[in-house]
């Protein structure tokens, strides 16, 4: 009887401490799996913490360049400043020379007109047509005249020039001539020798209409 309750109580203090056996292995693979999840969260903080330390040696080498960056944009911004104020003292001179070239047309071409029958009349595109009478004193009435504009390039050309001349294209080389450009008078120059060739023009066609007036005549009498 003794034996057998000896023997009872060792099966039942196996059967505790396999229990017990059970309950640490499950323990310590509990304690494995979180070892594991640790050691990965592990990793991810320091590889977290390098990306970091990277950024920050990245953020301290740009913010020392930062002060160069901005050295640089102020003298560009300088150099923009100037620009424009060497540019709009261009314009402002343009502006002069144009407006004292515009009274002195004015101005000449009033008293121009007087004596020559000049018209001036403005057209589309910023053009005008300047037009003449008294060129042809056996003729007044009769009308001379050309157009005369800039173009994109602000030279003078001559789109129409009525009755065509032959010196055209050496007077508009010589308004166009950039040492000219800020003659007074230059414009009116220009006219005054357009009126000129009109009258040219005028003189050579009667001398041909007198030639073959005379030639005619002459035929006329060898037949008689």
């Amino acid at each position: 009887t003794s034996i057998n309750k000896l023997g009872s109580e060792c099966r039942s203090m196996l059967d505790q401490n396999g229990e017990i056996r059970k309950k640490l292995e499950n323990r310590e693979a509990q304690l494995q799996f979180k070892l594991v999840d640790k050691t990965k969260a592990l990793s991810a903080l320091q590889s977290r913490v390098k990306d970091l330390e990277a950024q920050r040696t990245q953020l301290e080498a740009n913010s020392k360049s930062i002060p160069d960056d901005i050295a640089s944009m102020k003298m560009k911004s300088e150099k923009i400043r100037e620009d424009l104020q060497k540019l709009e003292a261009e314009i402002q001179s343009a502006k002069r020379i144009e407006a004292t070239e515009t009274k002195s047309v004015q101005e000449q071409c009033g008293l121009f007109r007087k004596r020559t029958g000049m018209e001036i009349v403005k057209l589309d595109h910023g053009a005008i047509q300047i037009n003449f009478q008294q060129v042809d004193k056996e003729k007044p009435e009769k009308l001379f005249s050309f157009q005369i504009k800039l173009d994109a390039d602000r030279k003078y050309v001559v789109p129409m020039c009525n009755p065509s001349i032959q010196n055209l294209d050496k007077y508009l080389e010589e308004l166009n001539n950039p040492g000219n450009e800020k003659k007074v008078g230059i414009f009116a120059w220009f006219i005054q020798k357009m009126r000129r060739e009109f009258q040219k023009y005028v003189t050579e066609m009667k001398k041909d209409i007198e030639e073959e007036e005379a030639k005619a005549r002459s035929n006329v009498s060898y037949i008689l």
